[in-house]
């Protein structure tokens, strides 16, 4: 991951689940598109989701252990969020500065993060949840 950018919106997907546990059951990225397959268990069930991204543009999965150790913005916390947009990104910026002759202006940054996993993606498309 790049370092830090400055806004984080969260984006609450799961307000209906009483603190649910997040887990990354797969990562698939072929030609339907990027999708994430997802694990939600609550003290009486688990289920699970996928989160499609159509066609990004580039992403990045770190552990979760080296991300603690990177900067982060002051008295910003990731404790009980799981998805983000990413405002005024820097990875977007890294992403246009080191990509070929097009700039792409509508880019949107999305940072996942779970106990296990932190996820960097780029697309130009909107999220997208189904229940499995």
């Amino acid at each position: 991951m790049m370092e830090h950018s400055s806004n984080y919106i969260p984006i609450d997907l799961f307000n209906e689940y009483s603190n649910p546990e997040i887990f990354i059951e797969s990562i698939i990225d072929d030609r339907e598109g990027f999708r994430i397959i997802l694990e939600l268990s609550t003290k009486s069930e688990t289920e699970y989701f996928r989160l499609t991204f159509g066609r990004v543009l580039a992403y990045q999965n770190t552990d979760e252990y080296f991300i603690d150790n990177l900067d982060q913005p002051k008295g910003f916390s990731f404790k009980g969020g799981f998805l983000y947009e990413v405002k005024n990104s820097k990875y977007v910026q890294y992403f246009n500065y080191r990509g070929s002759n097009r700039l792409y202006e509508n880019a949107k940054h999305y940072f996942l993060m779970t106990g296990l996993d932190c996820i960097d993606i780029l697309t130009e498309h909107e999220i997208k949840l189904e229940q499995l």
